[in-house]
């Protein structure tokens, strides 16, 4: 294995190792909603979609496509178009994504 790919698999591992608290601050902006016009929603969207986009930029494919469906719920649910218990499914998801 060369350089460049050592460090790829050290970066790969050291994001892996960090999911699980990306994903407790989106639960904790999540548990504070309430409301679609919660202040802590468009936060929560902002979060998945950054974890979305760096976990598929580093082949992190399964954990990119569950936070995509949080994103996309958690948007739904800011327009009125999902329950309170649609984004728990998709969190409940987005973290067995995370923790395999």
């Amino acid at each position: 294995m060369d350089a460049t790919s050592k460090a790829l698999e050290r970066l790969r591992a050291g994001y892996r190792a960090a999911l699980p608290g990306k994903l407790d601050r989106i639960e904790a902006l999540c548990s504070t909603v309430g409301t679609p016009r919660a202040a802590s929603l468009p936060a929560a969207i902002y979060e998945a979609g950054q974890v979305k986009g760096t976990a598929g930029t580093i082949g992190f494919n399964e954990v990119a496509q569950a936070m995509e469906a949080l994103e996309r719920a958690l948007i739904a649910y800011r327009e009125g178009g999902l329950t309170w218990e649609d984004i728990v499914a998709s969190l409940a998801t987005a973290r067995a994504a995370i923790d395999p």
